[in-house]
């Protein structure tokens, strides 16, 4: 509990985002959030779980440097992210009536909110209800979204 009065505490408002570094302990307080990461097998908890905590590992890879960590507004109907790695790039996509998405590589949208839904380059319409995500692969190059609601698109970032 001690470690906590020792980090950022930082207020997101809808649309708002982070980038948190490799190594950053972190804690989500309340209400909704989409992380997205690159693939890997080195998730650790801190503790404040019933899952397994690692707490020598965890003390071997922590980044405890003090630092800022900037809130990225967001900006209109659509918002590109400032993610400053290649493994992955997240937008968000308010969606009312009918937005497009450009996309390259597999894709993943995720609804947060409303009723919208993915129509892909072959007219296949998909509803992506709340919380749940419809994959693209590689050969989609863009999306029709048809609704009302918000998205989030990620897909491979600038190399990869």
């Amino acid at each position: 509990m001690v470690v906590a009065v020792l980090m950022n505490f930082v207020v997101l408002r809808p649309g708002e985002a982070i980038f948190l570094r490799a190594g950053l302990l972190h804690a989500y307080v309340s209400g909704l959030g989409v992380e997205i990461m690159a693939a890997s097998d080195n998730v650790l908890r801190g503790g404040l779980t019933p899952k397994h905590i690692d707490v020598d590992e965890l003390l071997q890879i922590v980044d405890t440097a003090p630092a800022e960590v900037p809130v990225q507004p967001h900006t209109g109907d659509t918002t590109e992210y400032d993610v400053p790695v290649d493994d992955f790039a997240l937008r968000r996509v308010r969606v009312d009536g009918e937005s497009r998405a450009q996309v390259a590589g597999p894709a993943m949208v995720l609804a947060t909110s409303g009723d919208v839904v993915v129509a892909t380059r072959d007219g296949e319409a998909l509803p992506v209800p709340v919380g749940a995500a419809v994959f693209a692969t590689a050969d989609e190059s863009e999306f029709v979204l048809r609704g009302r609601g918000e998205v989030f698109i990620a897909q491979p970032g600038a190399t990869a």
